[in-house]
């Protein structure tokens, strides 16, 4: 299990399934989170489980290893 930061998105590792999650940075300002994660936008695995849906119990766990990751990156995050 892994998170790792790119550009525009986090690439997340659950086993031998990895997705991609979209963030807006510093979407409020000063006042705000530095990163809105965007998990409408997280629906399906990458390739080669690209025709499975990410399930609510995935979602989940992929939730708790951003928290986690960003909170190691003194990152504040919250979800959408």
């Amino acid at each position: 299990m892994s998170v790792e930061f790119l550009h525009n998105h986090l690439r997340v590792t659950l086993g031998k399934k990895a997705c991609e999650v979209p963030f807006a940075a510093d979407p409020e300002g000063e006042a705000g989170p530095d990163i809105l994660i965007l998990l409408d936008d997280a629906t399906h695995w990458l390739p080669p489980h690209a025709a499975e849906e990410i399930s609510l119990e995935a979602l989940a766990k992929i939730t708790e290893l951003i928290e986690h990751a960003c909170a190691k990156q003194g990152i504040s995050v919250e979800f959408e």
